[in-house]
């Protein structure tokens, strides 16, 4: 039965635009405020390249304006006589004086004194500079910048040499300051700042005309895909990451309640692989406006993986949200459609986001683990669970994205003297992250719900190691069973990564631990799976758990190592020798081969020795052994002899 399309879908497809609005409208600002400082940038330059032409341009009208005067004054002067003459010169040096901006208009004579000047208190001084010597000496014109005593401004200096009636040179010096040139750069100013202005309104109107909707659209369509997931139109996980912090930072200042509820689809890989692609899309797509109609306007629901969900429920607090998870999982059941829920509580104490999600991680594992899709608070379990630090889990989590993981490689030998039977992949985390072993980095995977990712990661790292081996060597790989019961009905991952690797199957021994709380319903599927794909199975830590037996009577298995407890404690414990004779017993009867694990001395291995032999328990008898004593863990491989 599909579920009618709701206005709350509508409205949640359009109201996750606000993970991308904001951003969007971002890009447009900068945008435009690129093209105006492009727009401002340029008018500046050249506003500074053509005042400093201008400058030049307007000096040397001025220059040639100057010289032209002063030499059209001194051939009029030169039609009286010299008294006459030098009387006509005053007068121009009067008209110079009276200019606004005009510091000084003096006429230098051939003995470098002034001989005439716009203010009489200057006549008679001795003026002699290298602008004046050129001038009388060699008729040099001059035009450029000066000093002058009392004036603390740019100055611009004129000097023309001419010839008075008496036949000798004078030189008319005329000295202003820059008033002049700088109301002309005022005009230039204000029109390239008008011009500026007009620039930026049409070049903002032709760009937008021109393409700039289209690239704005483009950026938000780039973001929106970026942000959303396709099929449902959640919100995706990137966005959910955003969000989330923002949402306890908004929690925290208000003091306001905030939930978030975790949606994990229950064996949705059997499903889409029996239904096919379009089937599964078809429950995703339902999920999502499951989430979506039980939902208000202020819930974001998101998509975080390929069937996982998330749904942040703002002023909601646990007992509301636990209220939801169970609505939801009621509308999903109508559907045939079963899920897992964890929620959890934004509460004082918790200072991060992924803190929040930590623990919500938790309590959608805990919800997995009890089976038939149902609804945990983490308030349930937060007495039974021990989370880490936020360092360590970001530490676990910057492992699995960087794959630092090595393998190292242990052998097993046939008790027989018979050679090698295999090596056991022993996962190596990089010690940059701050792990004690690989055992804190898997526990802490399995609290993250990324024990799937992390196993992932090592099965292909110890699938490329395999070229290494004696051709007749087996390969045993160790899945943590929550991974098998997470991927029962989807397992095929395994075989995967064996075809991509150019492994074998049937060299490959999957090792599960008999030390599990998983469901074994789930972990004997996918045990299954994993037999249908042609892996040999081992049961391993036999004789420590209490689903061991359960799990051999379920399925069959190649090899059933005998953890290192048992063994040891079997040479010196009538009841520990009991049940070790009991496993051997027992695996005989299925088929399976014994390995004696934790071979650490030689008292040990002529104990696991003698057991070896057929006689001494009927028909069953210990096949391999393994432990220090007979080879470490190494991360390069290296052949060794038997004890």
């Amino acid at each position: 039965m599909r579920l009618p399309v709701s206005p709350w879908r509508s409205f949640g497809r359009f109201s996750t635009h606000r993970f991308a609005s904001r951003p969007a409208w971002s890009f447009a600002a900068r945008l435009f405020v690129s093209l105006v400082v492009t727009i401002v940038v340029g008018r500046f330059a050249g506003y500074l390249y053509l005042s400093d032409h201008l400058q030049r341009d307007l000096l040397e009208a001025k220059a040639s304006e100057q010289h032209a005067n002063a030499r059209s004054h001194a051939r009029d002067a030169n039609e009286y006589g010299h008294t006459k003459a030098l009387a006509h010169i005053q007068e121009l040096l009067d008209a110079f004086g009276a200019r606004e901006g005009t510091v000084e208009a003096i006429l230098i004579g051939p003995d470098y004194r002034i001989a005439a000047a716009a203010r009489q208190d200057q006549v008679g001084e001795l003026d002699r500079n290298a602008a004046v010597v050129a001038a009388l000496r060699d008729g040099v014109e001059f035009e450029g910048y000066a000093r002058h005593a009392g004036h603390s401004g740019q100055l611009y200096e004129f000097i023309t040499p001419i010839v008075l009636p008496d036949g000798r040179r004078y030189a008319l010096e005329v000295t202003q300051d820059d008033a002049f040139f700088q109301q002309q750069l005022g005009h230039l100013r204000t029109t390239m700042m008008v011009f500026a202005g007009i620039s930026i309104l049409l070049g903002s109107v032709l760009f937008w005309l021109a393409g700039g909707r289209s690239v704005i659209r483009s950026h938000r369509i780039a973001l929106s895909r970026a942000m959303h997931d396709g099929l449902t139109g959640l919100g995706n996980h990137r966005a959910f990451a955003e969000e989330l912090e923002r949402a306890v930072a908004l929690a925290r200042r208000s003091g306001e309640p905030l939930s978030l509820v975790l949606v994990d689809l229950d064996s949705f890989k059997l499903v889409n692989d029996r239904h096919g692609h379009r089937y599964g899309d078809d429950i995703l797509r339902r999920t999502a406006a499951a989430i979506e109609l039980g939902g208000r306007v202020s819930d974001r629901g998101f998509r975080i993986g390929g069937d996982e969900f998330a749904l942040l429920l703002s002023q909601t607090d646990a007992r509301s949200a636990m209220r939801y998870a169970q609505r939801l999982h009621s509308t999903l059941r109508s559907q045939n459609i079963t899920a897992s829920i964890g929620v959890n509580e934004l509460r004082p104490g918790i200072d991060a986001a992924e803190v929040l999600r930590q623990e919500a991680d938790a309590a959608l594992y805990e919800a997995k683990r009890r089976g038939d899709g149902i609804a945990v608070g983490f308030q349930e379990i937060r007495d039974h669970v021990s989370l880490a630090s936020p360092e360590k889990v970001r530490a676990a989590h910057n492992l699995i994205s960087d794959g630092d993981v090595a393998m190292a490689l242990q052998p097993i030998w046939r008790v027989d003297g018979d050679g090698i039977l295999g090596y056991e992949a022993l996962a190596r985390p990089a010690q940059k992250y701050g792990f004690s072993g690989p055992a804190e980095a898997f526990d802490l995977a399995v609290q993250l719900g990324k024990a799937q990712h992390l196993d992932r990661l090592c099965v292909e790292r110890a699938f490329a190691r395999v070229g290494e081996l004696p051709a007749d060597a087996l390969l045993f790989v160790n899945i943590a069973p929550q991974t098998l019961d997470i991927s029962a009905g989807r397992s095929g991952w395994v075989a995967e990564l064996a075809a991509a690797a150019g492994v074998e199957t049937d060299r490959v021994v999957v090792e599960v631990t008999e030390r599990t709380t998983t469901r074994t319903t789930a972990l004997v599927q996918a045990l299954h799976e994993l037999r249908a794909d042609g892996f040999k199975l081992a049961l391993d830590d036999a004789g420590t758990g209490n689903s061991g037996l359960e799990i051999l009577r379920e399925v069959h298995f190649d090899y059933v190592k005998i953890d290192r407890s048992v063994v040891n404690a079997a040479q010196t414990d009538n009841r520990a020798r009991g049940v070790f004779f009991a496993l051997v017993s027992y695996a005989g009867q299925t088929g399976a081969r014994v390995i004696a694990e934790g071979i650490e001395d030689e008292q040990t291995f002529r104990f696991v020795q003698d057991a070896a032999e057929p006689a001494s328990i009927a028909s069953a008898s210990i096949y391999g052994a393994q432990g220090y004593l007979l080879g470490r863990p190494s991360e390069t491989l290296v052949e060794m002899s038997a004890a």
